[in-house]
């Protein structure tokens, strides 16, 4: 939790604190909106690495609470919804580079999406910053998995398709990663990038915004100003909704929920957003 000592972070868009101004306070926890490009985020520093801790203890605890359902124990109860997430996640990629053969995945976690994306023929490599995710994924799933940064990885192999889920949210600076991204993917790879996107009208409405965990509170607009700030070009957009297998943990998933979940989709209400990039030609 952040304290009246942290200094207050900058609009990773703008990179100025300046045009902030306060939007709403929720438990205990401040947020700002940036007056410029709209952003809203947190305005005092978090430490990412306490989220898997915190995650596993919402588990234990409080199924309602769960913003994280990416644990083994959950992919062995569901692994049909799971799988059905990782088939249309990589077949939407696929549609837009045809032939692909290789995947990098930036917060892999325990590597489930790395593991279908292997089964499924291509070459895969991921990278994240819980050792216990990696431990699992290297010695469970026998996957290529490194424990730490993107940022700070030394990237030695070029790569048809990056993955990045759920990550942007929690980095202290988006700008750092992406930056790093801009340079080393080809003018032919694509990437694929998923955030919550909970405030306003979404569905199902009222999400937990994830604090202090999530940092950024992105919407389609500013997530793609923050992407072509550093040269992507937004191919397609999709929404989906979080939490569904907290639904199914709760028996919760009837007809009239999937029947929701369905509508959330298609009318692009949904409170999980997914882009698909590539990089902007230097000739444009």
């Amino acid at each position: 939790m952040s304290t009246s000592s942290d200094p207050a972070r900058q609009c990773c868009i703008c990179q100025t604190g300046k045009h902030s101004i306060p939007y709403r306070c929720d438990g205990g926890h401040e947020l700002v909106r940036c007056g410029a490009c709209g952003l809203i985020y947190l305005n005092k520093t978090s430490n990412p690495l306490s989220f898997f801790d915190d995650a596993r203890k919402e588990l234990e605890s409080d199924s309602n609470k769960v913003e994280y359902w990416g644990f083994p124990e959950m992919h062995s109860r569901f692994p049909l919804v799971f799988e059905s997430y990782f088939r249309e996640r990589l077949q939407r990629c696929l549609r837009y580079k045809p032939g692909a053969r290789s995947i990098f995945d930036i917060g892999c976690g325990y590597g489930f999406y790395m593991a279908h994306c292997r089964d499924a023929g291509l070459r895969t490599k991921g990278i994240d910053i819980s050792r216990e995710a990696v431990s699992y994924a290297r010695d469970v799933l026998k996957l290529d998995a490194e424990e730490g940064s993107f940022y700070d990885h030394l990237v030695r192999e070029y790569y048809d398709m990056y993955n990045c889920c759920d990550v942007l949210e929690h980095l202290e600076d988006p700008n750092k990663e992406l930056h790093k991204m801009a340079e080393i993917i080809g003018p032919g790879s694509v990437a694929y990038f998923q955030v919550p996107d909970v405030i306003g009208l979404k569905i199902p409405y009222g999400h937990n915004l994830g604090l202090p965990h999530h940092l950024w509170q992105f919407n389609f607009k500013t997530l793609s100003r923050l992407l072509e700030k550093h040269g992507f070009i937004v191919l397609n957009k999709w929404y989906g909704v979080q939490g569904v297998i907290g639904a199914y943990v709760r028996n919760e998933a009837d007809v009239f929920t999937r029947l929701t979940w369905h509508i959330a989709r298609a009318c692009s209400l949904g409170n999980r957003l997914m882009v698909l990039c590539k990089k902007r030609s230097k000739m444009l």
